[in-house]
Order: C-alpha cells, then sequence, then structure tokens
C-alpha cells in the first residue's frame, strides 16, 4: 500500500490476488523487491508518463487513482498527463430548438458542464451552477472573423473551473437568489426587427471546485461586466479587464481588477493599472499565460500584463503582427489556431516570428481552443477534436459531446473527484 504524508492511501490494485489461506488480499509490489512508497517516487521520475503504460497496464489504474503520485511529478516539474476536458453545453430547449442566431428564442437553452476522463473515455455530469443562470447566445459580436464575440468567459486554474463572465437579457433573470419578483417583473421588450437590451449575467464569479466537486461564489465585482478579457496566472490570480455593464462607459473599458483564487471570495478584488484605452472593449479578448505574463491580442491591438509588477506593457510588434487567431501554451510554448487557413503556428522569440507547425484541414473552424501537455483542443460542430503535436506523426482525435447541443466554452483541469458518470 502507498502511503503518503497526509495519512492518506493510494488505492490498491483492482486485481488483489489472495493469499493462500484466501483470508486477505496480497498486492503485487510496483518494482519486485521495492516498497510502494519509494517505487512511487521512481516512476513519478519517468519523463513520459505514457511509457509507464507501456510496461505495465496495471499500473494505469493505480498511480492515476493515487492522490501522492502526480502532485509528486509536479514538484519534480514534470506534466501530470493525465488532465480532463471540461466543457459547457448549450442543450436543447423544451421547444427541441436551439437557434442561437435568433434572438427571438430568447437564449432558451439549458446550460450545463460536463467532464471527459480520457483514460476511462467516459463522460461525467457535474453540479448545477448556483441558482437559475441565463445567457444570451445571439450577440456574435462586432467584428468578423477569430475575434467574433464569445456571449460566455471562462476561466481555470489546475483544480478550479470559473465562469467569469456572460451576457443575459435585460430583466430575464437574476444571478442572485429568484425571490425579487420587481427583478423578473418587467422585461425590456425589444423594438419591433430590432434585438432586446442586454446586461451582465453574473454580478460574481462563479468558482467550480474540482476536489470537491462543488460550486462557490467568488467576490463581487466592483462593477458587473460582460463582453470583457479575462484570464489566470500560473499562481491562481485571475485578471478581469475592460468590457461594459448595462451600458458601455469609458472607466469600465478601461478597468482592470485582479481576484486571488486562492483565498476565496472574502479575498476581494483589488485594481489594478488601468488600461491606456478602451481598445479590448466588447471584445472578450482570452488572456493567454505565457512565460509569466498574460497576453491580449484583439483585432485592433496586444497588449502584456505582467501580474508581478500588475502594469500593462506593449507586446512586441513579431508576435501582435502573426496573433490572427485563438492562443494558446503548452510545455512552454505559444501556439495561435488559425483556424481559417487551418494551421497552427509557433512563436519563435529569437527571430520574432511565427513558424507553422502543422497544417491540416481538419483544424479549420476549431473554436475554444485550450491546450496542455502537448494536445491542443477545440471544438468543431459537437465534436471536441483533440490535436497530439507531440507525437510524431501527428495524430487526431474526435471526442463526441454527451448530450445535442453547441459547445460554448472548453477548459482543461485536474481530474473530477466526484460526479454523476452517465
Amino acid at each position: 500500500m502507498i502511503r503518503v504524508e497526509d495519512g492518506k492511501e493510494c488505492p490498491p490494485s483492482k486485481r488483489p490476488r489472495p493469499d493462500r489461506q484466501g483470508s486477505s488480499p496480497i498486492l503485487d509490489p510496483l518494482l519486485p523487491g521495492l516498497p510502494d512508497d519509494l517505487a512511487l517516487l521512481c516512476l513519478a521520475r519517468v519523463d513520459r508518463i505514457s511509457a509507464l503504460w507501456g510496461v505495465a497496464r496495471s499500473w494505469q489504474r493505480r498511480l492515476y487513482d493515487c492522490p501522492f503520485f502526480f502532485p509528486a511529478r509536479a514538484k519534480l516539474g514534470l506534466p501530470g498527463g493525465f488532465n480532463w476536458l471540461y466543457v459547457l453545453i448549450a442543450s436543447k430547449n423544451t421547444n427541441n430548438s436551439l437557434d442561437l442566431d435568433d434572438h427571438r428564442t430568447g437564449g432558451a437553452a439549458a446550460f450545463q458542464w460536463y467532464a471527459f476522463d480520457p483514460l476511462a473515455a467516459k463522460w461525467h455530469r457535474l453540479p448545477p451552477m448556483p441558482h437559475d443562470v441565463r445567457f444570451e447566445l445571439s450577440r456574435r459580436g462586432f467584428l468578423p472573423g477569430p475575434y467574433s464575440l464569445s456571449s460566455i468567459q471562462c476561466a481555470s486554474t489546475s483544480d478550479k473551473l470559473i465562469v467569469v463572465a456572460g451576457t443575459r437579457t435585460a430583466g430575464a433573470g437574476t444571478q442572485t437568489a429568484p425571490s425579487s419578483r420587481a427583478a423578473t417583473a418587467s422585461v425590456p421588450r425589444a423594438p419591433p426587427g430590432g434585438m432586446p437590451p442586454v446586461e451582465p449575467a453574473l454580478d460574481s464569479p462563479l468558482v467550480f471546485h474540482v476536489r470537491t466537486a462543488s460550486w462557490s461564489r467568488g467576490p463581487r465585482y466592483t462593477v458587473p461586466r460582460r463582453w470583457c478579457s479575462c484570464g489566470t496566472t500560473a499562481g491562481g490570480q485571475l485578471l478581469v479587464a475592460s468590457g461594459c455593464g448595462n451600458e458601455w462607459d469609458l472607466r469600465t473599458a478601461r478597468q482592470a481588477e485582479m481576484w486571488d483564487t486562492n483565498g476565496g471570495a472574502v479575498a476581494g478584488w483589488r485594481a489594478v493599472q488601468p488600461l491606456e484605452s478602451s481598445k479590448l472593449s466588447r471584445e472578450a479578448t482570452p488572456a493567454v499565460e505565457f512565460d509569466g505574463k498574460l497576453y491580449m491580442v484583439s483585432a485592433r491591438s496586444g497588449l502584456v500584463f505582467n501580474p508581478g509588477s500588475e502594469t500593462w506593457e506593449p507586446m512586441q510588434s513579431g508576435l501582435t503582427r502573426g496573433w490572427n487567431g485563438p492562443g494558446v501554451t503548452s510545455g512552454g510554448k505559444l501556439f495561435v489556431m488559425d483556424d481559417t487557413a487551418g494551421r497552427i503556428k509557433a512563436y519563435d522569440g529569437g527571430t520574432e516570428s511565427w513558424v507553422c507547425v502543422l497544417e491540416d484541414k481538419r483544424l479549420k473552424n476549431l473554436r475554444n481552443v485550450v491546450a496542455a501537455h502537448g494536445k491542443i483542443c477545440g471544438s468543431v460542430g459537437g465534436l471536441i477534436r483533440v490535436v497530439d503535436i507531440g507525437k510524431n506523426p501527428v495524430e487526431f482525435r474526435d471526442i463526441e459531446i454527451p448530450v445535442e447541443g453547441q459547445i460554448m466554452g472548453l477548459q482543461i483541469l485536474s481530474k473530477l473527484e466526484g460526479s454523476v458518470e452517465l
């Protein structure tokens, strides 16, 4: 049995063999001749975790279920290798319709998070988000191409899934407990042939904790916003910048604030240096963590936020010029998905230029792009496409979502500790 410092024990092998008397199981050692705790430390030092599964299939589940193995690898600076995919799906409404581009539906869709276990190839349903959270789905944005607006902004740390902001039809519901009839009694109507007014859907971020399989609320925003830029640092700091509230105003469009997600809601928001302009406003630009900083690129400009000094810096011209799609980082490298041309490009800091590392028609029209451990994932239609750029040749894998609907968000986090298996 593998014992760890906090008193927990790793699950034994799934196939224990009985002793000669048949009274109690005798477990096969991980490595013959070594105690399991010492063998675990040896196995944790293997660079490519997939090599372990090639030696003994019994190691796969045994180490995967051990709460000590992957933290031990993390302390050694090695990748974990078994993160899960978390996907937000807008499923069909009671009328069996989901026309996300038609504002007349009122965004009448059910929103549910699911998690995919890549080892067991099984989907799990997360507990529902707190209260009745509704999002408007018909506003695609003010800019064409890869910078089209997303109605929902999400971020994540290694063990927290964060719904940061969203847009809803004005008066369509409240994030807080739905006890006030005044909040829903008068719903603004759209002018003839027009679209109804919208407002921020959340007055605080919603946080899902994968280790407890539970939701909590972050601190209330100083100004609830929509169409904002957001992202997290390696240390768990969440940055929210720009965007707009019920109405657009310059102050909110330039405002930026941070929250330490490790401190819970009591940590509160703290103001950081405002943006010099409102160029990121209403573009919902994701903030990509790279080399200890957060990078944001819109159709009009590129900005870099330094969490250490909590200040904004100009972006290198080479970075901005070639950044023409969703950006992600993996293995210490910065990639851009040119989903129009079907290319993945990597940034070369030495020459300050972008180099094409893969061109394939299966990369076209990928949305909600995320990456980890040499794999780039994105959504296309009702599929999640996984591209393993760490293998030669590159491998593609398509994963069908568990329910019919549209993928609205995609994140990569650590494994889920509790859920409802589908």
